[in-house]
């Protein structure tokens, strides 16, 4: 995995909302009722209901709406001061929007947050705080290594092999990777990726720099990485091989549930987004990415 400075690969945030006071702070076995927002996929029921369970004088209401709905319903509800939960998820892209409210938020420093601190990546701990270092919003969720989505019953149509450790075997390479969608296009007319910003996305991460360098400097319009990545997703979609589909649209997720491309190239998490699509479907499989390592999901804040 590689994170380069200034990118976090922070999936969420976990935030503890000022809105209710100090409402459900008990700590002496009171009876305690939380309210929690999350969105898409993230099994914070099962979560809850085990920790209820265990801690059976708290009861944890979880709601979940889709991503845009619950941030701008949590936006608004802070604005008002009105009708926000104790906690909320909150994506990493979206965080600039929420820290210019810090107000709102109790400060989990406050709480003894430093003695878990050593539990994280010392970059993903700090996306959860405020520009200064002394405020805390929240405690970091995951990182987004990435990993080789593939549809099983594709590649069988296209007369390739497809149990994991053949995959592995024969995408050993970027070059291989090139290959196989030659292939799966010539024999089936399926696209290798979903879409363009995946693939380019896939081939910027696993480089060692970027837009930034590790000074923090710009260097996008000088980089040779980026024009690496950018002309590798381009010969793809000169061949046809790459999909059109736009991302977390109701026609990418039909898409994963009826096959319609060979492999997606996204964070280990993006699991849960394709059982949530394709519920029904036993022919997702992964592997790891082409080449000697993989990236992480990367977004500047």
């Amino acid at each position: 995995m590689k994170w380069r400075n200034g990118y976090v690969v922070v999936g969420s945030v976990l935030l503890l909302t000022a809105c209710n006071g100090d409402e459900g702070s008990s700590a002496d076995g009171e009876e305690v009722s939380l309210t929690m927002w999350t969105f898409d996929t993230v099994p914070y029921e099962e979560m809850a209901a085990e920790y209820m369970e265990e801690h059976p004088h708290i009861t944890i209401q979880v709601e979940n709406l889709d991503m845009e709905d619950h941030h701008n319903n949590l936006f608004n509800a802070l604005s008002a001061s009105s009708g926000a939960p104790d906690m909320a998820m909150i994506e990493v892209s979206e965080m600039d929007r929420f820290q210019v409210a810090e107000d709102r938020f109790h400060n989990l420093y406050e709480y003894g947050a430093e003695d878990v601190a050593g539990d994280y990546l010392d970059w993903a701990w700090a996306v959860s705080e405020n520009t200064d270092g002394d405020f805390l919003f929240g405690l970091p969720t995951d990182i987004g290594p990435t990993v080789m989505f593939y549809r099983q019953d594709v590649f069988e149509e296209a007369g390739l092999p497809s149990e994991p450790e053949e995959v592995e075997e024969m995408i050993a390479t970027w070059e291989d990777y090139e290959e196989t969608a030659r292939t799966i296009y010539e024999e089936t007319g399926k696209p290798m990726v979903d879409n363009p910003e995946l693939i380019f996305n896939a081939q910027r991460d696993i480089r060692p720099e970027a837009y930034f360098n590790e000074e923090d400097e710009l260097i996008m319009e000088t980089s040779a990485h980026v024009r690496e990545a950018y002309d590798y997703t381009v010969d793809m979609i000169d061949e046809g091989t790459v999909g059109s589909v736009d991302m977390w649209s109701p026609e990418w997720g039909d898409a994963q549930a009826q096959g319609s491309y060979a492999t997606m190239l996204a964070p280990a998490w993006m699991q849960g987004v394709i059982r949530n699509n394709a519920p029904d479907s036993d022919e997702w499989r992964v592997v790891t990415m082409p080449g000697d390592e993989g990236g992480n999901w990367v977004v500047r804040i």
